[in-house]
């Protein structure tokens, strides 16, 4: 009996201590690669946040997520929970990149103008940027000033309109970077360049708004169609709990779970496909 008691407390104890070592490496894991590349897209926002803070509003926000998952759907919602949770840090980041990216992208006409405006009454490119950087605003004006910044302590402006390309991630900035290195190297007219580049990007502009509101409706109808066999699931098992944890608690269910899975990411992909026009 005893020694019964000492093997299973042995066990005990290397069960815990195995649960400790891999959950101390995989929150090392989400430290590095998550956590740290959030605060880097997040200066790159200009949002400071250090990244303990940072860490622990993701762990509250995980328990919060677990908790009430598990409130909802007991076991299988706890899972669903804790999967949400961790995922939420780079989901919120990707959608901050899309939105600064997008404002940046909405700016962009009306700086270009008024560097145009401002190189025809005589200023320089430096100057122009200057003006655009101060009286933009954000996020453009904030880009447009780090860029200044950059230039100020020695590094080449081209090398500094390469980075700002690099850090909003906006195919756009392709012709105004070949614009001015063109200028700058060769001459010509850029303010007429410039007045040129904004009238195409706003034309641009103008379509991918009417495309997205064209197809608005068939996302809409997509992320309905998609997720309704997940309310569906959660309606059932709510009224049936006892017939609906056979799907978690059998080899078959969690097969079935695994298909549904597959093929409800398979028409998420497809319909994204279909209705995402690229102008």
């Amino acid at each position: 009996m005893i020694l019964v008691l000492v093997l299973i407390a042995i066990a005990v104890i290397t069960l815990c201590l195995t649960l400790y070592l891999v959950g101390r490496q995989s929150l090392d894991w989400y430290s590095r690669r998550v956590v740290d590349s959030a605060v880097s897209d997040l200066e790159g926002a200009f949002m400071f946040v250090s990244p303990g803070k940072l860490l622990v509003g993701c762990g509250v926000t995980t328990l919060i997520a677990t908790a009430a998952g598990y409130f909802l759907m007991s076991v299988p919602g706890a899972l669903f929970g804790f999967v949400g949770g961790v995922v939420a840090l780079p989901a919120f980041i990707v959608q901050l990149k899309k939105r600064r990216r997008d404002q940046f992208i909405y700016q962009l006409p009306d700086a270009l103008r008024s560097m145009a405006g401002a190189m025809q009454a005589g200023a320089t490119v430096v100057r122009a940027l200057e003006l655009v950087g101060t009286r933009q605003p954000k996020p453009l004006g904030q880009e447009f000033s780090l860029v200044l910044s950059e230039y100020r302590m020695g590094r080449d402006l081209e090398k500094s309109l390469e980075n700002l390309k690099s850090r909003v991630e906006c195919e756009e900035l392709e012709l105004f970077n070949a614009a001015v290195q063109v200028s700058r190297t060769v001459g010509g007219n850029l303010s007429q360049s410039l007045e040129s580049l904004a009238a195409t990007l706003q034309s641009k502009a103008q379509t991918e708004g009417k495309v997205r509101a064209l197809t608005s409706m068939g996302k809409m109808q997509g992320w309905v169609l998609s997720l309704m066999p997940i309310f569906v699931g959660v309606a059932l098992y709510a009224q049936k709990p006892k017939e609906m944890s056979l799907m978690f608690t059998t080899g078959i269910g969690w097969l079935l779970l695994l298909v549904a899975a597959l093929l409800l990411i398979s028409a998420i992909y497809t319909i994204r496909k279909i209705v995402t026009i690229d102008v």
